[in-house]
């Protein structure tokens, strides 16, 4: 009897180890499949963007220039549309921004969840894989954050805070104050990273 519990425990711990094992290669799958879709499309997003500020009109010094609206250009590449792309020098991370999030395009790239680079309230979520928002908790005050939107616009930010956010909590995360948040979930303990940004001077 003893024999026959001691084999069925030692099964059931091997079919649990190769769960995790499948579950950790699936994940490496995943992150490795968003690493390689930010490789192509970035510099599809810059060709746009660098094409955009060619066509655009020259100014004459004597005219006042138009106020940006607060709604910023979205432009569709590959069947999804993008509002433009934040770079994270000390994270070595460059990474494209679509319009609006769900589930699958998370998956794909970081989403603005809500407001405007040119409003000063813009708010931007991603998954934790490393090659997204993974690595915000190592981001440190005065990090330089910067967002390119589909206009060429850039506005350059500064971190001034990295915060763990209760998970249910989105009404903080979009009426903060801040001028950009960078977060992202963490695993299973109902929690979020944020990185809050103050535009720089």
């Amino acid at each position: 009897m003893r024999n026959k519990l001691g084999i069925l425990f030692m099964t059931f711990g091997l079919l649990l180890i190769a769960g995790a094992a499948g579950l950790f290669l699936y994940n490496q799958n995943v992150q490795r499949q968003a690493a390689d879709a930010v490789e192509v499309l970035l510099p599809k997003m810059q060709s746009i963007i660098a094409q955009r500020a060619q066509e655009q009109p020259e100014q004459r010094p004597w005219e006042e220039p138009d106020p940006r609206p607060a709604e910023m250009t979205a432009e569709e590449i590959d069947g999804h549309f993008y509002i433009g792309y934040v770079s994270m020098p000390a994270l070595g991370l460059e990474l494209p921004v679509m319009a609006q999030g769900s589930d699958s395009q998370l998956r794909l790239a970081p989403c603005r969840q809500y407001g405007s680079a040119k409003s000063g309230d813009l708010v931007i979520a991603g998954l934790n894989y490393k090659t997204h928002f993974g690595t915000l908790h190592m981001l440190r005050e005065n990090d330089t954050v910067t967002f390119t939107d589909m206009d060429g616009a850039v506005t350059s930010y500064l971190v001034k805070s990295v915060l763990s956010v209760d998970a249910a909590d989105t009404d903080y995360l979009e009426n903060s104050g801040w001028q950009l948040v960078l977060y992202t979930c963490t695993y299973g303990n109902g929690q979020q990273i944020a990185a809050c940004c103050v535009a720089a001077e």
